[in-house]
C-alpha cells in the first residue's frame, strides 16, 4: 500500500516519526512518500484532509496515525494495512 507521511518543518517529533515510518513501512511491503506541509503537495493534502496536527500518516486517502507512535503501535498498524490491502 502507498503511504504518505506529512511533516512540519523543524519539528522534532516529525523527524522521529519520519525515521520510524521509513524503517518500518518497507518491512511490511508498503511504499512511503514523505511530504512537507510547507510545500504545495503537502499543503493541499493538509487542507483536503482537514489536518490540525502533524506528523500524520495517510493511507488509502484516510488519516491512519497522527503524532509519533511507539514502534509496536506503528508495526501493528502496518500489519493491519497489509491485511486491508490483501483482504
Amino acid at each position: 500500500m502507498h503511504l504518505q507521511l506529512i511533516l512540519a518543518d523543524r519539528c522534532a517529533s516529525c523527524e522521529a516519526a519520519e525515521a520510524l515510518w521509513r524503517d518500518l513501512a518497507p518491512r511490511h511491503g508498503h511504499t512511503l512518500e514523505v511530504l512537507l506541509a510547507s510545500e504545495p503537495a503537502g499543503a493541499r493534502l493538509v487542507r483536503r484532509l482537514g489536518l490540525l496536527s502533524l506528523p500524520a500518516l495517510v493511507a488509502g486517502d484516510k488519516v491512519r496515525a497522527v503524532g509519533l507512535p511507539t514502534a509496536a503501535d506503528a508495526a501493528a498498524l502496518l500489519r493491519a494495512l497489509e491485511c486491508e490491502d490483501r483482504c
